[in-house]
């Protein structure tokens, strides 16, 4: 299925649902323009797995822990992965 701008709203919605029901893995790249302008990437899989990158750090999730990945200072946090607290997930797009 092809987006198109001309789409009304409940098209583009439908189209958007579709292609992500059968979907295993999700990658959207972004630049964002807060504070500075910068590339951001996430790529999230089914099992609540993802990889969320920043220009100053790495989120990595497996589904059961959460790593997150401090660039600068080189330090990791590791924390449990809580599925009701995440919105990053393929099943919940």
């Amino acid at each position: 299925n092809i987006l198109l701008a001309q789409d009304d709203a409940a098209s583009l919605h439908k189209k958007i649902s579709d292609q992500l029901s059968s979907a295993q893995t999700v990658k959207v790249e972004a630049i964002v323009s807060v504070p500075m302008p910068a590339k951001v990437t996430i790529t999230a899989k089914r099992t609540n797995k993802f990889i969320l990158q920043l220009p100053d750090r790495t989120i990595y999730c497996n589904g059961k822990e959460v790593w997150n990945y401090a660039t600068k200072s080189k330090s990791v946090t590791l924390s449990a992965f809580n599925p009701k607290s995440s919105s990053l997930s393929v099943e919940k797009l």
